[in-house]
């Protein structure tokens, strides 16, 4: 009698998924950035907001106490070590006072730097070390991201094309008008806070997006098509900034 011999086929390793609190943080973002834009002041500035979601995520990270120390360490990495020297400057020039300023308005001035120059920079580090262990979940982001980008950018070719509206236009007049229009150049700042921020955030999504294209394990040309896209977008973002 013949048996059938029953050839297991090898399972797929279990591709790790990305915590929706992460990816809530990051949409809550853009959402407070939409909100402080048109008039829904908020009581604590937006960064304030970011270093909770920040907090939030130390959190639940901490709370996976079997994988946080393995997979937090690996933020003690080259970027890390570089970023250690930046770190000691920083910290130093909280006793960079002069006789001109009292002590109370350099500790604050110094604190609210040091915070988005210094501590976030090192949360993100540790976060995202923790978080993305697999090119998978840099997708799943990065998908996300490109979203939350078109969104950006469809609202500032709105203000290119169907012009500002009125909470936009009395921004420009009380506070934007010398920064935002100069020599005859519009400067666009879709649902961000001015300009810069704006300009700034589309620069890294073109790097990372194209950084991730090209590290593709795909075929050339596929990989050279997304770049191209890539290229373009840089171009319609700086005409639109």
């Amino acid at each position: 009698m013949d048996y059938a011999l029953a050839v297991e086929k090898p399972s797929k390793p279990k591709v790790p998924t990305l915590p929706w609190v992460y990816i809530l943080a990051f949409v809550i973002n853009y959402v407070l950035m939409g909100l402080n834009r048109y008039g829904y002041m908020l009581p604590v500035p937006v960064s304030v907001h970011i270093e909770l979601a920040y907090v939030v995520l130390l959190i639940y990270g901490a709370s996976q106490a079997s994988k946080w120390g393995t997979r937090a360490g690996r933020a003690m990495g080259t970027m890390m070590g570089l970023y250690i020297p930046w770190t000691l400057y920083s910290t130093l020039e909280a006793i960079n006072m002069s006789s001109e300023i009292d002590f109370t308005t350099i500790i604050v001035s110094w604190l609210a730097e040091y915070r988005m120059m210094t501590l976030q920079i090192i949360w993100v580090f540790i976060i995202n070390s923790y978080f993305f262990t697999h090119k998978k979940q840099l997708d799943k982001f990065c998908r996300v991201w490109g979203i939350l980008t078109l969104v950006a950018v469809g609202w500032a070719l709105r203000q290119q094309y169907m012009g500002f509206d009125s909470t936009e236009w009395g921004w420009l007049m009380a506070v934007g008008m010398k920064t935002h229009f100069v020599n005859g150049i519009i400067r666009y700042f879709s649902f961000f806070s001015d300009a810069a921020n704006y300009g700034s955030c589309m620069a890294a999504t073109t790097c990372v997006f194209g950084a991730e294209a090209h590290l593709r394990q795909e075929a050339w040309p596929i990989c050279s098509k997304r770049i191209g896209i890539r290229v373009e977008l840089t171009r319609l973002c700086r005409q639109l900034i």
